[in-house]
């Protein structure tokens, strides 16, 4: 996979530096590798359907990553050329490319999930698709049922991604939410609306969770253990607590 990833990562970068500095002869050498492009990134996208094998999957993402990688050079910075532009509306700016994404980060392969999610980490905030309280809700709604789910890589692969909603809504765009009693968000008119640190945020998020839980678990043992008991909140929580950490060191305002 290794050399693959660099193979790739090589034609993007030639790629992408003819357009940027016009080394193509003609408008036909342009055009042609504007579409080139294209069809590529749109392959990728179509080989992450739901059926798809593993190394399918594995190899259209490594595509879309190298693709990504290639602007977040120094060089690519604030560029407007071809590459650019076909990247955003195939990748960047894609609905279809996100919805994707996020069925793989819940696949049942552990580096597949991690693939996803670091792709869709890469992304601009909020992500095409769940650009409204509303739209993020139903995304928490549904991972919240999976995280109580008694099978471990069900809550495994929610919780993952109930940790991408973390980090770009509650990181990134100041944005709250709550998982008990009901699913509620809540979004800031103005970022200097927002109420708490999000390391606040996420504590009351992960505390209130957990606590729920071992609420039930005092009431109802067996109803408790028909769910995930306390693993799938405590999984969040070991996945969000460690990203917090992260975040800290990184030297982000979080605090």
């Amino acid at each position: 996979m290794n050399s693959l990833r660099s193979a790739i990562s090589r034609l993007f970068d030639r790629i992408h530096f003819g357009l940027l500095r016009k080394k193509y002869i003609d408008d036909e050498h342009r055009i042609a590798s504007e579409d080139f492009i294209k069809w590529l990134l749109k392959k990728s996208v179509l080989n992450l359907y739901p059926a798809a094998p593993y190394e399918r999957k594995a190899t259209a993402i490594e595509i879309l990553s190298c693709a990504r990688n290639v602007t977040s050079s120094p060089q690519g910075e604030g560029i407007d050329n071809g590459y650019a532009r076909i990247l955003s509306e195939e990748l960047l700016q894609s609905e279809a490319a996100t919805r994707v994404l996020l069925n793989a980060s819940l696949d049942s392969w552990d580096r597949l999930r991690k693939s996803a999610f670091d792709m869709l980490s890469a992304l601009p905030s909020p992500l095409p698709g769940v650009e409204t309280g509303a739209e993020l809700r139903k995304h928490l709604t549904w991972a919240k049922s999976m995280i109580l789910s008694p099978m471990i890589k069900e809550s495994d692969a929610a919780a993952l991604q109930v940790r991408l909603w973390i980090k770009k809504y509650v990181f990134e765009l100041k944005w709250s939410f709550t998982l008990v009693p009901e699913v509620s968000v809540s979004v800031p008119e103005k970022l200097t609306d927002a109420q708490s640190p999000p390391v606040f945020s996420l504590l009351d998020i992960l505390n209130d969770f957990i606590e729920a839980q071992v609420q039930l678990a005092s009431i109802d043992v067996l109803a408790a253990c028909k769910k995930s008991l306390a693993h799938g909140p405590l999984l969040l929580a070991r996945y969000d607590c460690f990203f917090s950490t992260t975040q800290n060191s990184l030297g982000e305002d979080t605090m």
